[in-house]
């Protein structure tokens, strides 16, 4: 898999008549914690998302995560809530996955600013070497990425 470039990710997109920065980062957990986002499992949800892209004209820049939750970087265009992306995604990775896979109810969601997206980025792709040094908690884990210092971006 080829690995892209930070500075060639787009964050600014159009519509018609309008161009939109609209970056948020929205975490999503399965239901009692069960750990059974595995590799395959996340790449099977990324997958399918991309129905979900054309579907609600979003664009998942980066989606990763633990076992246990999933963290995804999207660009929302203006006539779409978070609401409906949070909706599309937890509920169609729900049914293609089957009846033995559940999300919590509820998600986490944060508005990325230009200068925060470089931060963001990173630390939703290394989140395999954030959880093989230390076991967070999802609390925890937000508290960590709502203290990132962004100025130094």
């Amino acid at each position: 898999m080829k690995i892209l470039s930070i500075s060639k990710i787009k964050t600014t997109y159009s519509g018609a008549q309008t161009i939109y920065q609209n970056l948020f980062h929205m975490v999503f957990s399965t239901k009692y914690r069960r750990r059974v986002l595995s590799p395959l499992v996340k790449l099977k949800i990324r997958s399918w998302m991309r129905h979900q892209e054309e579907l609600l004209g979003m664009k998942i820049i980066i989606m990763n995560g633990y076992l246990d939750h999933l963290h995804i970087l999207v660009s929302i265009p203006p006539k779409v809530s978070i609401s409906e992306v949070a909706h599309g995604i937890k509920g169609y990775s729900s049914r293609m996955l089957g009846k033995n896979f559940y999300w919590q109810r509820g998600y986490y969601v944060k508005a990325i600013s230009r200068m925060e997206f470089k931060d963001s980025f990173f630390y939703i792709r290394n989140q395999h070497f954030h959880h093989k040094v230390d076991e967070h908690s999802i609390e925890n884990e937000i508290e960590l990425f709502d203290n990132i210092d962004t100025r130094a971006a």
